[in-house]
């Protein structure tokens, strides 16, 4: 996809994004107040960003093989959302958060523990989420320190999209590429940090997942309609 592509694609993206997000919002909240009234501490700093800018999705796209029109969705982080927790916490609150999603009618459709990778550019758990109607979200768990280590990365972040996307034009190692300042600035707070202890499964991943998704289209008001079945395995 060439970035005028890109952008027009992002701005069918955003635009589904802006139907979803309320939604999606009120059922993120309802989870965590439900959390928070079973004694855990959960916060939710990245609420006034929950809708990912163009801009932002517009790089994602770039050099991206699918089509520019309107169709299946392409980004799943569109509407994504913050769950911040505690260390001693973290594993009970994931699991309990996972399970109360579940029970709504959200489908887990992916879980990346990135604590495991020691990734330098972020340092925490994401899970995809669908909802009844099949659009897909995320949403990131974070301890304090990490969720302070995803703020202060944030353009170093954006500097390492744009080497991935040279890298990707010219055909280059990215080791040759990335400048050793922003790779090291991005990586050291991730060293720093602690980990949470406990398993961080998710407690639904093994039984759970979008096994198919029928036709997309724009109408009634609803982005990227489809059917979303769950079976076990």
């Amino acid at each position: 996809m060439t970035r005028e592509q890109a952008v027009q694609r992002a701005q069918i993206e955003a635009s589904c994004a802006q139907v979803e997000e309320e939604a999606i919002t009120l059922a993120a909240s309802s989870v965590a107040e439900s959390l928070r009234e079973a004694g855990f501490n959960l916060k939710m700093p990245h609420l006034p960003w929950a809708l990912k800018s163009i801009d932002s999705m517009t790089e994602q796209l770039v050099g991206m093989q699918a089509p520019i029109e309107a169709g299946a969705q392409l980004i799943s982080s569109a509407v994504r959302h913050v769950f911040e927790l505690s260390e001693a916490e973290f594993a009970r609150a994931f699991k309990r958060a996972i399970l109360a999603f579940d029970e709504s009618g959200y489908a887990e459709v992916s879980t990346t523990n990135w604590f495991r990778t020691r990734s330098p550019t972020f340092v925490g758990i994401k899970t995809v989420l669908a909802t009844p109607e099949g659009y897909r979200f995320e949403l990131e768990f974070l301890t304090e320190d990490s969720y302070k280590a995803k703020i202060d990365n944030h353009d170093t972040y954006k500097d390492l999209q744009k080497l991935q996307e040279l890298q990707r034009a010219s055909g280059e190692p990215l080791a040759n590429l990335q400048p050793s300042d922003s790779w090291n600035a991005c990586e050291r707070p991730a060293i720093r940090l602690s980990y949470p202890r406990g398993p961080l499964r998710s407690p639904i991943g093994k039984r759970t997942r979008i096994v198919q998704f029928g036709p997309a289209w724009l109408a009634a008001g609803k982005c990227f309609p489809r059917s979303a079945q769950r079976t076990s395995r």
